[in-house]
């Protein structure tokens, strides 16, 4: 009579702890369809493993308090919960195989997106046109009648300044802060600002930096839009819808067509 209502008693603790078990292989099988079809970065995936798992430690420490404290002596409801236990240990190996995967699959799909990014903008370097910089000067000069004094009035602060800036921008590279030499190759961006071939190349290929170090211009549109969509695919679901309105230029100040020069 005592054995048949400890038993009773047992009853809704074994019954729990076994369709918790049920519950975490389902969900388990569920996650890892997901992770299969997964085409990009889904740290929610991740985020799931991560709590699943801490769920799984805590369920654990207390079934192992279960078997030590709540049994009094051995019987089969004992037997029954310690089988329980042990099928639930591969479910956390299991949970903690699929975060490893979900983990080595965003790295791939981030430096895959990574290498997109560069591709294109390396794509956008190869357009600029490139010439010396004699060549350049002497454009430059037949052209310099606009931005030069005329006689009939005595220039502002803001004439001086701007005199000063064109000047600076024409004699000297502002990434590596070296004047340029007349037979070096030098590209000039679509605001008319130029720079060495080498610096202007690094600088874009850094994904961070706008394309001019004065900050004047921008990518052309398809480029932004290319860009924004994978570093979508990176971020959760709130934080790209966020980003790519925020950083999504309006109207015609995205990019203007690129202006190629006649070599």
């Amino acid at each position: 009579m005592v054995g048949w209502r400890r038993s009773r008693s047992e009853l809704p603790y074994l019954a729990g702890v076994a369709l918790a078990l049920i519950g975490s292989c389902a969900w388990l099988v569920c996650t890892y369809r997901r992770l299969r079809r997964a085409t990009s970065a889904d740290s929610d995936i991740m985020v799931r493993l991560v709590l699943f798992l801490v769920a799984k430690a805590v369920l654990l420490a207390l079934e192992i308090t279960m078997l030590c404290g709540a049994w009094s002596d051995v019987s089969t409801g004992w037997y029954v919960a310690l089988g329980i236990l042990l099928l639930d240990l591969p479910t956390v190996a299991a949970a903690g195989t699929m975060w490893k995967q979900a983990k080595r699959m965003m790295a791939q799909f981030q430096e895959e997106a990574q290498k997109k990014r560069k591709e294109r903008r390396s794509e956008y370097l190869d357009m600029l046109p490139r010439l010396s910089f004699q060549e350049f000067s002497e454009r430059e000069q037949e052209n310099s009648d606009e931005n030069e004094f005329t006689n009939d009035r005595v220039p502002d602060e803001k004439d001086v300044g701007s005199y000063q800036h064109n000047k600076c921008s024409q004699d000297q590279c502002i990434i590596c802060l070296a004047d340029f030499k007349p037979d070096c190759t030098v590209v000039r961006l679509d605001c008319g600002h130029v720079y060495h071939e080498g610096c202007i190349s690094t600088w874009l290929m850094d994904e961070k930096r706008d394309p001019c170090p004065f900050r004047c211009t921008n990518f052309p549109a398809d480029l932004v839009r290319a860009d924004q969509a994978d570093q979508a695919d990176q971020d959760d679901s709130v934080v790209a819808t966020s980003s790519a309105r925020a950083a999504t230029p309006s109207g015609d100040v995205v990019g203007r067509p690129l202006e190629r020069l006649e070599v």
